[in-house]
C-alpha cells in the first residue's frame, strides 16, 4: 500500500528544493570561481610591472592649414603610461614633412588644436624626442593625442613611440612573509 498523503507531498517538494537549492549552490560558487580567476590574473598582470607598448598612428592633411588628430591609445584600467618617446615624420621615411605637433593627453578626442591642455610640443616636423620617467605619464581613462597643424596638404603623416604600461598609483614593494 502507498502513501500519497500530504506528507509524501511535503517530502517530494522537499526533494525538488534541495536539488534547485543545490544547483543554485553549484552556479554561485563557479561564479565565486571565475572572478576568482579573473582576479588572479589582473594581480599577476599588475605584479609584472612596467610591459613596453608601442605607439602608432598615422594621418592625411587634406588641406593646408587644417589640423588633424590621431589617438595613439591609453592604458586599461587600474594601469597608467609612462610615454618614453614620440617621433613625426612622412609615413614612408623618404620624405619630409612641414607643420608642427602637438601632443596632448585626454580621455576624448579633441576636435582641433584650439582649446586643449597642451602636453607637448613639437614646433618643427620631422621630429623625435625623449623622456624621463614620470615626465610625460598618463593615467586611466585618457589617451594620447596627436595633432598636425600647419601641415602640407595632401601629405600622410606618421606618429609613433613607445611607452611603459605599468601599475597606477604609487610605487610599493609587495613583501611575501
Amino acid at each position: 500500500m502507498g502513501d500519497n498523503g500530504p506528507s509524501s507531498l511535503v517530502g517530494a517538494e522537499l526533494d525538488v528544493n534541495i536539488g534547485s537549492l543545490l544547483l543554485d549552490l553549484r552556479a554561485g560558487i563557479a561564479k565565486l570561481s571565475d572572478s576568482m580567476k579573473t582576479l588572479a590574473k589582473e594581480w599577476e598582470y599588475a605584479r609584472r610591472g612596467p610591459v613596453f607598448v608601442q605607439l602608432a598612428g598615422t594621418c592625411n592633411v587634406n588641406a593646408a592649414q587644417a589640423d588633424s588628430v590621431v589617438d595613439l591609445g591609453g592604458p586599461a584600467y587600474g594601469r597608467a603610461w609612462e610615454v618614453r618617446n614620440l617621433a613625426v615624420s612622412y609615413v614612408a621615411f623618404n620624405k619630409t614633412v612641414t607643420g608642427e605637433a602637438l601632443f596632448i593627453v585626454s580621455s576624448s578626442a579633441p576636435v582641433g588644436a584650439t582649446g586643449v591642455a597642451l602636453q607637448w610640443y613639437m614646433g618643427t616636423l620631422p621630429a623625435a624626442q625623449a623622456f624621463s620617467s614620470y615626465q610625460f605619464r598618463i593615467e586611466h581613462p585618457n589617451h594620447v593625442f596627436g595633432i598636425i597643424t600647419a601641415g602640407a596638404a595632401s601629405t600622410a603623416y606618421s606618429l609613433a613611440g613607445d611607452a611603459m604600461d605599468v601599475p597606477s598609483g604609487p610605487a610599493s614593494q609587495v613583501v611575501s612573509i
